[in-house]
């Protein structure tokens, strides 16, 4: 998994994928959504990733290995393609792992 800031995520995938890519314990790459272009300053902003910019860097990672999967982070669902399957092919979903890792809190009653 990656953080990473302003840097471009596919060349992230090349570089590190071609390095480690071969090892049988990789089966994929991440990214932590959370810090994806997030670095500009303005407090209280998030960071989020569209469908179509997700399927870019699952093609950038199929480049390398068809089978290899595609995590995506972050502790708000909506910043995941807007917290919906919308605009991801049925057929790419598969590669796809989402992780959602925020909590809900509830008024003690």
């Amino acid at each position: 998994q990656v953080e990473p800031g302003h840097s471009d995520v596919a060349e992230i995938i090349d570089i590190l994928m071609t390095a480690y890519g071969h090892h049988s314990s990789v089966i994929g790459f991440g990214v932590d959504v959370e810090w994806h272009q997030n670095s500009n300053g303005k407090k209280g902003g998030n960071a989020s990733v569209s469908a179509a910019t997700m399927l870019s860097w699952l093609n950038a990672l199929h480049q390398q290995n068809p089978a290899f999967k595609l995590m995506v982070k972050h502790w708000a669902a909506e910043n995941l393609a807007g917290g919906s399957l919308q605009g991801i092919p049925a057929e790419q979903r598969p590669f796809l792992i989402f992780l959602h890792n925020g909590f809900f809190t509830r008024e003690a009653r």
